[in-house]
């Protein structure tokens, strides 16, 4: 009796830290999010890369994003998952952001590198010899 007893309190405790675990890390769907919020976050970057390649070659920067000679870079415009368009943006003479739909929150929201709460990366550019 006494061993049944162990064992069951055994059993309860097992599926007790697994549940536990389970909530305090989000589970395999959790994870699923993680990555894929992780390859938006690549493709922003990626795209931002390919915005300062067109600048650079035409001396400001773009108001729509097309490839040229110089810059034919193969990207992702969009959400693979979601099918969703990627946004971009001027929203200064130096300045641009990319926009995505994520579906967690940004791990380091203050992150100058990183995005914000709305899903944007925000970059500047400037011309050879110009301020950084």
């Amino acid at each position: 009796m006494v061993r049944n007893l162990a064992s069951g309190l055994i059993a309860g405790l097992a599926v007790v830290a697994v549940v536990l675990g389970l909530m305090l890390t989000g589970g395999p769907g959790y994870a699923r999010k993680q990555a894929r919020d992780v390859q938006r976050e690549q493709d922003l970057m990626q795209i931002a890369n390919w915005v300062t390649c067109l600048a650079n070659e035409t001396g400001k920067l773009p108001q729509a994003l097309a490839a040229t000679p110089e810059c034919n870079w193969r990207l992702r415009d969009g959400d693979a998952q979601g099918g969703t368009a990627y946004r971009y943006e001027v929203t200064g003479p130096n300045a641009f952001q990319l926009c995505a739909s994520f579906e967690l929150p940004p791990v380091r929201p203050g992150d100058r590198w990183g995005r914000d709460a709305q899903g944007c990366i925000r970059r500047e550019w400037w011309p050879e010899g110009g301020r950084r």
